[in-house]
C-alpha cells in the first residue's frame, strides 16, 4: 500500500518538486519547495483527522498535498490555453525534435506504468507517471510559450506546444485514476475531453474549461 513515507522518499517525485520550484519561480510564482508541499501535506492531514476521517483517508489528503504541484502543472496549461487562444487549440502540426522526445517519454510512460500496474508495484507506478509530469515542466521551459505568445508568427507554433501539453495531462490523468480518482476526474473535467485512449495524438483538439485546484 502506498504510504506519505514511500512519496517523501521517492527521488523522482523529490526532483519533480525541484523542478516545478524553478519554473514556477521563473513564472513569478510563490516558491513550492519542499518546506511548503510539507506543510501542505501535513496541514491537509490534520484538518482531515480533526474531522474525523478514517486513517487511509488521512494518508491519501497528506499524498495529495506533497503532489499539488501536478495540480499547478494542470492549472497552468489550461490558463494558457485560455488566455492565449480562448480555450480552444488543435495540432497545427508544426513540430520541432523536443517535441518528440515529449512524446516518445509520453508513450514509454504509458507502457511502463501499464506494466507496472500489472504487477501491483503502485509506488513505482507513481515514479514513472512524475517522470513524466516532471518531462512536461522541462518541455515548458524549453519552448517557453509566454514567449511565443508575443509574437502572431509563433501562433501555429505555440498552439502545437500546448496541444501536446494537453495531451500529455490527459495521459497522466488516465494513469493516476487508480491511485487518486477524483484528481484524475478534474483533469478530465478540466481538459472537457472523455478520451480514455492511452495513445498520444488521438484527440483532434481541445476546448478546456476553467481552470481549478486540482485538490
Amino acid at each position: 500500500m502506498l504510504t506519505y513515507e514511500d512519496i517523501t522518499k521517492n527521488q523522482a517525485i523529490r526532483t519533480y518538486i525541484i523542478r516545478a520550484d524553478e519554473s514556477l519561480a521563473a513564472l513569478g510564482f510563490t516558491e513550492h519547495s519542499f518546506a511548503h508541499v510539507a506543510h501542505v501535506a501535513e496541514t491537509a492531514g490534520y484538518i482531515l483527522k480533526t474531522l474525523g476521517h478514517d486513517e487511509r483517508t488521512i494518508e491519501l489528503a497528506k499524498i495529495a498535498g506533497y503532489l499539488h504541484d501536478i495540480g499547478n502543472l494542470v492549472n497552468r496549461t489550461i490558463a494558457m490555453t485560455n488566455k492565449y487562444f480562448g480555450g480552444v487549440v488543435e495540432n497545427k502540426g508544426c513540430a520541432e525534435s523536443v517535441d518528440s522526445e515529449l512524446i516518445g517519454e509520453a508513450l514509454e510512460s504509458v507502457k511502463k506504468v501499464d506494466k507496472l500496474m500489472e504487477q501491483f508495484h503502485v509506488a513505482d507506478s507513481l515514479d514513472a507517471i512524475i517522470s513524466l509530469a516532471r518531462r512536461c515542466n522541462k518541455y515548458i521551459d524549453e519552448t517557453a510559450p509566454w514567449a511565443l505568445a508575443k509574437d502572431e508568427a509563433n501562433s501555429a507554433r505555440l498552439s502545437a506546444v500546448l496541444y501536446n501539453l494537453l495531451e500529455c495531462i490527459r495521459l497522466l490523468g488516465i494513469m493516476l485514476t487508480p491511485i487518486i480518482p477524483d484528481s484524475s476526474k478534474s483533469i478530465k473535467e478540466q481538459l472537457g475531453c472523455e478520451c480514455a485512449e492511452l495513445e498520444f495524438g488521438v484527440v483532434d483538439s481541445y476546448s478546456v474549461g476553467e481552470a481549478k485546484p486540482l485538490f
